[in-house]
């Protein structure tokens, strides 16, 4: 990665072979989470012309290595590319993935799609499954269908409802066809139990994957309020809650529209109330604000934190919010042609995907801070201000 200018380098379309050159990665390093974990495995299970031993994983969280959700990320890309995982247990430091063979054969796309299931087993986070399968299940050459369990609405990580109405929106407005990512929630689950379960239906591209160009961003035009309540946990929770969301936005844009959508998730395992703003801007684009409900944490303070995260997000000036910036790296290193993003201050998860892009797809990502001055990164490593990240894709093809 390159900030402030810099060549962007365009490399062609890599093609498998048999002997797959290794790769190094050091897992404790950005981020040093399950994003570097995620990502590396996706691409090798993808490109199938290269291994990945990362080594070092979560060395600096409270507890190192390996967690639960990690492997069953890990398992199920192993299982789906046919590949090889070496040290997948819990706690492990250190993991080799050998892409064997990266993509199913196109032979096999007259055959029933097969079911994929991988379960956490715990609350951890579904949506941090999506992340590690979704890629890969774009260029599979057949239809698949992935069971996912375990937390739908997870802390630290994005709520389900957040991949559904801003990831999965912004990649079909982005040229991705609707019919390629058919997702079902079958039942919520949230902490400590988990016991959601999501079903997935995905068919592959037919291609590359098309550009992704969020340039100009426009006014805030509109905010959707979705708050939930399941469970025990009574209606008037989630009313409180999208309340004071409302009352926030108020202040800060009068003339807005505002939706509010309260919902009952049943079935579900557990009790529990969230709450995900969706704010839309006049060149749709789609930028977000959520918060869970805690016994720590009045309903009125969970809608103030989501309308203060959304309006924190609109006032950084990105046409992606922060979930969104580090998410779209994968698929801009992977699509054909010219990808360019316009985002708010660069989080560290961002400049950890670009680092395993650029070190996995050889490819240069050029970031390029907007404005004046240069900021330097903070105590978690992002970097204030707004940047433009731009790449040439490699134009991967199955």
């Amino acid at each position: 990665m390159r900030i402030q200018g810099g060549r962007v380098v365009k490399k062609a379309t890599r093609k498998r072979t048999r002997d797959a050159r290794m790769i190094e990665i050091d897992g404790s390093q950005g981020e040093g989470g399950g994003q570097i974990l995620r990502n590396a495995v996706a691409y090798a299970a993808i490109l199938g012309d290269r291994n990945v031993r990362i080594f070092n994983i979560r060395k600096y969280r409270s507890q190192p290595g390996l967690k639960r959700q990690h492997l069953t990320a890990l398992h199920l890309l192993t299982e789906a590319a046919g590949g090889n995982l070496a040290g997948g247990d819990v706690g492990s430091a250190e993991v080799t993935f050998e892409a064997r063979s990266a993509i199913v054969p196109s032979e096999a796309a007259t055959s029933e799609p097969p079911t994929l299931v991988g379960d956490t087993k715990t609350a951890g986070s579904i949506c941090l499954l999506l992340q590690a399968v979704i890629p890969y299940a774009l260029f599979a050459n057949r239809e698949l269908i992935w069971e996912l369990k375990g937390g739908t609405n997870a802390t630290m990580a994005p709520q389900y409802d957040y991949w559904e109405h801003i990831f999965l929106p912004t990649l079909h407005r982005m040229g991705l066809p609707v019919s390629l990512i058919r997702p079902t929630i079958v039942q919520r689950g949230f902490f400590p139990k988990g016991g959601g379960k999501l079903v997935v239906t995905t068919k592959p591209l037919l291609g590359t994957f098309p550009p992704i160009t969020l340039k100009v961003r426009g006014e805030l035009s509109e905010v959707t309020i979705r708050s939930f309540y399941s469970g025990n946990c009574p209606r008037f929770v989630a009313q409180k809650m999208a309340k004071a969301a409302e009352t926030y936005i108020r202040h800060r844009y009068p003339e807005i529209l505002i939706k509010t959508i309260i919902l009952c998730h049943d079935p579900a395992v557990g009790s529990a109330s969230g709450i995900l703003l969706v704010g839309k801007t006049s060149t749709d684009c789609l930028l977000g604000g959520s918060s869970l409900g805690s016994r720590n944490k009045s309903p009125k303070a969970s809608g103030i934190e989501a309308a203060s995260e959304l309006c924190a997000t609109f006032d950084d000036g990105g046409c992606v919010d922060e979930y969104l910036q580090d998410q779209l790296i994968l698929y801009m290193a992977l699509a054909a042609g010219t990808s360019e993003i316009i985002a708010g201050a660069l989080t560290q998860h961002t400049q950890s995907a670009i680092s395993i892009a650029e070190k996995l797809c050889d490819i240069q990502f050029q970031v390029e801070k907007l404005g004046n001055g240069m900021n330097p990164p903070d105590s978690s490593g992002r970097i204030a201000g707004r940047h433009r990240i731009r790449c040439n894709g490699i134009g991967f093809r199955s």
